[in-house]
């Protein structure tokens, strides 16, 4: 049994970090391990079976004038709640959240860390990111390079979820501490089959996740209003800074009874079980769980390759084109595919099903813990 610390922002169904870290304990604490959650908030499913130590989120704690440094400000506020907590020592730390990293290494300096980002790069996500003015901007994606920079040196290793996030990170930060990323597998919640085949029209999809800027759903939006003839509807779960916007111009363009807000849900089940395909036109992206998701409940796949320029991502890395999902190389190849499907073009209720057996094989929890343990023990 080992003792191990993990800092996290959340473990909720708020987004796929949180989905992570709620599942991550589950699994941990299920072989055996002694776990504590430093965070902001948890479901009581994970407080009945680990420690959780929540801090007071920093905004709370930024006062007039100072919002446009807040990224530094929190720094300070991590500092001072961390160190109320005296820490005993773990086996290890498995760290995903940068402002709570850097504190924490030097507070607790003895301490062995496991550095286990979910943004692609952090610094590179941020730009997307809606600012009150420039320069809160540039303070924040300067002290989020500092924050991941400093994580990255501080770990005895960092993991990343696919290829394409290792080779960013060396080629983003350098040769400091590139020596110790290690590539382990994205794991997924399986679902057991049999999955009812649902062969209803107009065709289902399906957008999970948050509704920022960088998952691009505007041009969802554009590319459906052009196919208003066909048979579709769109389902969009999720919440975030651009759904007030979102919602605003599906009705603009005629579209409020095509298009469904469902805002955050915490069962997503459903949804899962009666879409067709699951839309995914993201820009940017680490290691999407909610693509894992849906190919876990037989759910068709529609995204984009990457081209490490408009497209960032590795969503090439879990789909094979075709087979178990579809890629697209750019923006009218999306339309194209996605007026093909709709049309019946393509048989996607076979691909569902390969994507389902595929995540099955290759995305187990069991195969991830494994791989954990051997770096706590080494």
């Amino acid at each position: 049994m080992a003792v191990i610390y993990i800092l996290a922002l959340d473990a909720t169904r708020k987004g796929g970090a949180g989905v992570y870290t709620w599942a991550l304990i589950e699994n941990l604490v299920e072989r055996g391990h002694k776990v504590t959650l430093i965070c902001h908030e948890a479901v009581n499913e994970i407080k009945e079976i680990a420690q959780v130590l929540i801090l007071p989120k920093p905004e709370s704690q930024i006062g007039l004038g100072m919002w446009r440094f807040a990224s530094i400000v929190q720094l300070f506020h991590y500092w001072r709640e961390l160190k109320k907590l005296k820490l005993g020592k773990p086996d290890a730390v498995i760290g995903s959240a940068q402002p709570m990293i850097v504190p924490y290494s030097l507070i607790y300096r003895s301490h062995s860390l496991i550095y286990l980002p979910h943004s692609f790069i952090a610094p590179v996500e941020l730009e997307s990111y809606p600012y009150g003015d420039k320069l809160q901007k540039k303070v924040a994606i300067w002290a989020y390079r500092f924050m991941e920079h400093h994580s990255l040196k501080t770990a005895k290793v960092t993991l990343r979820f696919t290829r394409s996030a290792c080779e960013a990170f060396k080629n983003y930060y350098g040769g400091s501490g590139a020596e110790k990323i290690v590539n382990v597998t994205m794991p997924i919640k399986q679902v057991n089959l049999p999955l009812s085949e649902n062969s209803e029209r107009p065709l289902r999809l399906l957008s999970v996740g948050r509704i920022i800027k960088s998952k691009n759903l505007f041009f969802l939006i554009d590319i459906l209003k052009a196919m208003a003839e066909k048979p579709w509807k769109l389902d969009i779960v999720g919440s975030g800074g651009e759904m007030e916007a979102l919602r605003a111009y599906c009705h603009s363009v005629g579209l409020d009874d095509r298009v469904t807000f469902h805002g955050h849900v915490d069962n997503v089940e459903p949804f899962y079980r009666a879409a067709h395909l699951f839309v995914f036109p993201s820009l940017l992206e680490n290691s999407p769980v909610v693509l894992l998701e849906a190919m876990s409940f037989c759910l068709p796949t529609l995204s984009f390759y990457s081209d490490n320029k408009k497209y960032i991502g590795a969503n090439h890395e879990i789909v094979a084109h075709q087979h178990t999902g579809f890629l697209a190389r750019d923006d009218d190849g999306f339309k194209e595919m996605l007026a093909d499907i709709i049309d019946g073009k393509m048989d996607i209720s076979k691909i569902g099903h390969k994507a389902h057996r595929y995540v099955k094989e290759k995305h187990g929890w069991d195969r991830h813990i494994d791989d954990l343990e051997k770096l706590i023990q080494r």
